[in-house]
């Protein structure tokens, strides 16, 4: 049986979770995630890591938008799921975000998961 936690609108962005039957959790995260959405989008992502039971996936395929607030909420988010014995997988990666990722070293701290888009290498 699978649970789903509500949707959270907020100020441009709204974050889903879903639990599967086996336990794991996917965070879809659609919009701007910046400041205005930084706080509600952390809030919602809490409340789907006390359903997990290990790693936490998050989809950021419908991400537009992502400033430094928006990397927080992900490293908070890398932070308490590491705290419970789990880890952040991110998936469909949008370029823009994969870019902010590279830029300041993160793609180094959330691993990709099989099959999602790999973080492009900058141009020379």
């Amino acid at each position: 049986m699978e649970t789903w936690l509500a949707a959270l609108a907020s100020s441009g962005a709204d974050a889903s979770a879903h639990v599967g039957a086996d336990g794991r959790v996917t965070i879809a995260i659609r919009g701007e995630m910046d400041l205005a959405s930084a706080g509600s989008l952390y809030r919602r992502a809490r409340a789907a890591l006390s359903e997990a039971d290990g790693d936490v996936r998050v989809d950021l395929g419908g991400v537009t938008f992502c400033d430094a607030q928006g990397l927080s909420v992900l490293v908070r988010i890398a932070n308490d799921a590491q705290r419970q014995g789990g880890r952040v997988l991110l998936e469909r990666v949008p370029p823009n975000v994969a870019r902010l990722l590279r830029i300041t070293g993160l793609d180094r701290r959330f691993p990709m998961s099989a099959g999602a888009p790999s973080i492009p290498e900058p141009l020379g």
